[in-house]
């Protein structure tokens, strides 16, 4: 969907393509409301999620923080956490020189833009561990203030001298403002660490001109891969492009690799991959079978090639992470979690296409009753990948209740790809909702996204919207389950409906009762009434050709209608 103004002063709404999740959103809503009528998730305001709060400017900020030495070290152990295996950006011993440092007190011949580059990494600290809030805690406080103060740094000599430094300091505070779920500045940030990054020759760290320059090449291979990395993952949330030009990303797999960074290794490599995913899907036909299977097979073979340690990690009966662990399990996770997002971008076209024709069968829609071989096979695919997402959620989850500590309460790009893999789920249940581990991956997704979803609000948005779809679910299997064979219709109707009163079991937290679900189904269903805010006035064929290639196969005029 295309941005627009918001009515309200303090939310902005952004671009959205047809490939991003919340456009899948979009189509569920716009879907189920044809089978199911009104409800609090096919009447969500189609840009909730895609608008974004502004930050309260009122409010004081205190950019002349001194931290001591153990406040900064402790942020910094966060901040590694959250960024494992997406950013490289500091080696060890730089981490240790500017851990004594600061902006306000440098030391005689310190860069600014270096200490910035390291407030920002402590903001991310800081924001964080603000997700894990304990009593007299400050952290909401740092973030915003060392945020600010190295934001200024960046801009003070308005981008007329750029340097690795100052590439380095705009990819931080572009991963600072995705934690806040802020696409628009984390977009602009990484638009200029692109082309700052590309004047200066990062994407050809080995060239003979580069090397004749003199510098640190392992630092400025670290920043360009880092920012690659960043800016192909953040733009495929929303199915944007790229900033960084597509040949000099690519030239990523012609560079050396650090053998002591395979998380941050693996995914630099599966972002190559996620890239060309990307460029297929937003070309301007539909993906084909072929292609996708060619596309798989790459992810297929990067996966196999991942060490033993990226693939397993086993957990202490404690349930208490140590840095080095908590490194290594969160690390694996963005690892695994990129897999699976690229493998559900890949499939779920056809995913959609499949259950459609199910789901177009059972409301007598359709008489076709097989459906393409190929389009079965990989929409167990993106099915199976959305399970495994839901099952890494839910053991994390569990993890997290035994331990207060445990840094899950961010991981902001984390939650994105989760909740578009619950989306899936739940899709896949409006099909076959007879399938446990279905049900037990969505609760993992849910589980997920209320961890820290109180201090969250994006987290907990992902959350509300999932808890309604699920209503929305069960919703959809009564009617399904009371509405008889569409030939039976004209020769018998059922006209006495007694409710019990009896609470049933609810596979999730619901606002809407099993009885307030009997009754709206029934009501529907007793005489042949329309879904509830159906008429006669609001086509059925309604925004479909606004929702792009992928989803407007399956919605003929007249889809989803009880006849």
């Amino acid at each position: 969907m295309t941005g627009s103004n918001s009515t309200t002063a303090d939310l902005r709404i952004v671009y959205v393509s047809e490939n991003a999740s919340l456009s899948f959103l979009d189509f569920l809503r716009h879907s189920l409301k044809q089978l199911v009528g009104n409800t609090p998730f096919t009447d969500g305001l189609p840009q909730g999620l895609a608008s974004e709060m502004e930050r309260d400017q009122s409010a004081q900020v205190d950019t002349n923080l001194k931290l001591s030495f153990e406040q900064r070290q402790s942020l910094y152990e966060y901040y590694t956490i959250q960024s494992s295996g997406i950013l490289q950006l500091f080696s060890r011993e730089e981490a240790q020189s500017l851990l004594s440092d600061d902006l306000l007190n440098p030391e005689p011949g310190s860069r600014r833009e270096d200490l910035a580059a390291f407030d920002t990494a402590l903001a991310i600290g800081a924001q964080a561990r603000a997700g894990n809030p304990t009593p007299g805690s400050h952290d909401a406080e740092w973030a915003t203030g060392l945020f600010d103060r190295a934001r200024a740094v960046a801009f003070e000599k308005m981008l007329a001298n750029p340097s690795p430094a100052l590439v380095r300091l705009f990819v931080l505070l572009a991963f600072y403002t995705v934690g806040t779920y802020r696409q628009i500045p984390a977009a602009i940030y990484l638009g200029i660490a692109s082309k700052a990054a590309v004047i200066l020759g990062l994407h050809q760290p080995m060239s003979p001109k580069v090397v004749r320059q003199g510098g640190d090449h392992a630092s400025r291979m670290r920043i360009w891969h880092s920012l690659c990395i960043l800016d192909v993952l953040s733009s495929s949330l929303l199915g944007r492009p790229c900033s960084a030009p597509r040949a000099t990303r690519h030239d990523i797999m012609a560079l050396p690799l650090n053998p002591s960074q395979p998380q941050f290794n693996a995914i630099l490599l599966a972002a190559a991959i996620l890239d060309d995913v990307c460029l297929s899907l937003n070309g301007p036909k539909l993906i084909d079978a072929p292609a996708a299977q060619e596309l798989l097979a790459r992810l297929r073979s990067w996966s196999q090639s991942l060490p033993s340690d990226l693939r397993k990690f086993t957990c202490q009966d404690t349930f208490a992470l140590s840095q080095s662990d908590a490194l290594l399990i969160f690390g694996n996770v963005h690892v695994s979690s990129v897999y699976y997002f690229a493998v559900i971008l890949v499939t779920r076209p056809f995913l959609v296409r499949h259950l459609m024709t199910g789901i177009r069968r059972r409301a007598g829609l359709t008489t076709r009753t097989t459906a393409e071989p190929e389009d079965a096979t990989l929409a167990q695919v993106c099915m199976a990948s959305a399970i495994y997402m839901g099952q890494l959620c839910r053991v994390l989850a569990n993890m997290r209740a035994h331990d207060d500590h445990h840094p899950l309460s961010l991981l902001s790009l984390f939650k994105a790809w989760a909740f578009g893999s619950g989306l899936i789920i739940g899709f896949s249940m409006l099909a076959d909702e007879a399938r446990p581990d279905l049900n037990d991956a969505f609760q993992g997704v849910l589980m997920v996204l209320e961890v820290g979803s109180d201090s969250n609000p994006q987290s907990r948005l992902y959350a509300e919207t999932l808890r309604a779809f699920g209503d929305t679910i069960r919703l959809y299997q009564r009617i399904s389950s009371l509405k008889l064979p569409h030939a039976a219709e004209p020769f018998i109707e059922q006209i006495l409906v007694i409710d019990p009163g009896q609470q049933e079991n609810v596979a999730w937290d619901t606002a809407m009762s099993p009885s307030v679900i009997m009754d709206y189904a029934n009501s529907m269903l007793v005489g042949g009434l329309q879904p509830t805010g159906m008429n006669d006035n609001s086509p059925m064929d309604h925004d479909w050709a606004n929702m792009g290639i992928q989803f407007l196969e399956p919605f003929e005029t007249g889809f989803g209608g009880f006849p």
